[in-house]
């Protein structure tokens, strides 16, 4: 008996370090990659470190965060970012939710609807940025060209300061919509799922325990 737990140790360790070896490696490139320049950086922000600069570092407490956030145009682009965040993120929420709704139930040609609409969250944001460029370029772009045909003056969709946020808002609801709506298709599933099992639960104190 002690024979067969110490060999069930010994292959339990083993796989362990099997495992470890196998995604070690990636973690220290993660941890090389990602966590220590944050910490670096950040280290740095309390310094007079600049690239261009030969003197010696020294330190210079919260100068330059102090410098960053009483500069006025700063503030300007937390608005542009918070106006960006609202309405992109507020109709992704809205569209992929909807749509999450609308793909529940399984029907003909399910699968490949879904397999659809999940293109635009695995392209590459290079692809999607040159694809709608392209769409919406002021010029030659395809989408004034369609409006065009309709006798409506071309439009400077990328160019116009009073439309280009839009503009760049619709192209991130285009690629993340499908992200939110893989989400809440997942949780409404698992809901229904969950919904389907209550009629064989019954709640006492210690839980719930399904009836045998």
């Amino acid at each position: 008996m002690d024979d067969s737990k110490s060999f069930a140790y010994r292959k339990s360790l083993s796989e362990y370090r099997i495992k470890l070896f196998l995604i070690g490696p990636t973690i220290l490139v993660l941890i090389l990659m990602n966590v220590f320049p944050l910490f670096w950086s950040l280290i740095l922000s309390f310094t007079n470190y600049s690239s261009m600069m030969t003197k010696k570092i020294s330190l210079v407490g919260v100068a330059n965060y102090s410098k960053v956030l009483n500069n006025p145009v700063l503030w300007k682009y937390f608005q542009t970012t918070a106006w960006f965040v609202i309405v992109a993120v507020g109709l992704e929420f809205l569209l992929g939710f909807s749509f999450a709704l609308l793909l529940k139930e399984k029907f003909k040609g399910w699968g490949l609807v879904t397999t659809l609409m999940l293109i635009p969250m695995m392209l590459s944001p290079v692809v999607v940025g040159l694809f709608w460029t392209f769409i919406m370029d002021a010029n030659f772009g395809l989408l004034n060209y369609i409006i065009g045909l309709f006798g409506i003056n071309k439009v400077s969709w990328l160019t116009n300061p009073n439309i280009a946020l839009f503009s760049v808002a619709l192209v991130d609801v285009w690629m993340w919509t499908p992200f939110v709506m893989l989400i809440s298709m997942t949780g409404l599933l698992l809901f229904l799922n969950l919904y389907m099992k209550l009629p064989t639960l019954i709640w006492h104190p210690g839980g719930l325990n399904s009836v045998r």
